[in-house]
């Protein structure tokens, strides 16, 4: 889910000059199947989702962070702080 966010956020920093300061504000969703909650920090330029009780007990609760560098308009994913998921349970594309 925090993938798709990328564009969509991208299209709102380009329009207004900051980033969404909440997840509805780009028209995506908050929650989804493995997802229990997706927030935004508008000052520090992350998106943060929360894993639910569908993803599994070894990582329910447990976050990941998707952050925007706005001076490279690159993305980075990392474990969320604070409860970051393990290294091991990170797409491959976020293992640090």
């Amino acid at each position: 889910m925090l993938a798709g966010l990328k564009t969509p956020a991208e299209e709102y920093i380009a329009n207004s000059n900051e980033f969404p300061p909440t997840v509805e504000s780009i028209g995506a969703k908050t929650s989804g199947k493995y997802t229990a909650d997706i927030v935004s920090n508008p000052y520090d330029y992350y998106f943060q989702a929360t894993m639910n009780d569908n993803a599994g007990e070894r990582i329910a609760g447990k976050t990941v962070r998707l952050t925007f560098d706005p001076n490279s308009y690159t993305w980075t994913c990392s474990p969320g702080t604070p409860n970051g998921l393990p290294n091991n349970f990170l797409p491959s594309n976020c293992k640090e």
